[in-house]
């Protein structure tokens, strides 16, 4: 069974301070940019803040949300194919639908990799132990659509 990495959740967690960071900063920019006029502040309050709000809130709430997907959601290599398993459901991907394997080495490690069918693709980097994975994948899929 492989899960999402905890670099990528631990990721999530701080955007929404980035954004409040990004939102911060660029106030203050517009700010210093208007700094020899007369500055309406109420205007310039109205707007960043309620700029500010909508966008670390709308931020919060989808790094919640991918947290709590990402915790409960795995994938794990079986004989009929890679099983997909979320949180109140589970796809299987036979080995016979994958037409393509893209993988990237940087160190001599798999840094990314995916998977092709006909009618999508399957970003497989975010999981932890590419390395192990591949070596489960090539055990099932066939070596000529690795690539």
């Amino acid at each position: 069974m492989y899960k999402i990495k905890q670099s990528v959740i631990n990721k999530r967690k701080r955007s929404p301070y980035f954004t409040a960071l990004y939102v911060t900063g660029f106030a203050i920019v517009c700010y210093l940019l208007t700094q020899g006029e007369e500055f309406d502040w109420i205007g310039f309050s109205f707007v960043f803040g309620l700029t500010g709000i909508l966008s670390v809130g709308a931020n919060l709430v989808g790094s919640k949300r991918f947290i709590k997907y990402a915790l409960n959601h795995a994938i794990i290599v079986t004989n009929e194919g890679l099983k997909i398993k979320n949180p109140d459901t589970y796809s299987i991907l036979p080995w016979e639908n994958v037409t393509q394997v893209k993988q990237k080495l940087k160190s001599g490690q798999v840094s990314k990799l995916s998977l092709r069918t006909s009618e999508s693709s399957i970003d497989l980097t975010n999981y932890e132990q590419l390395d192990k994975l591949v070596l489960e994948l090539k055990q099932f899929i066939k070596p000529e659509v690795w690539k």
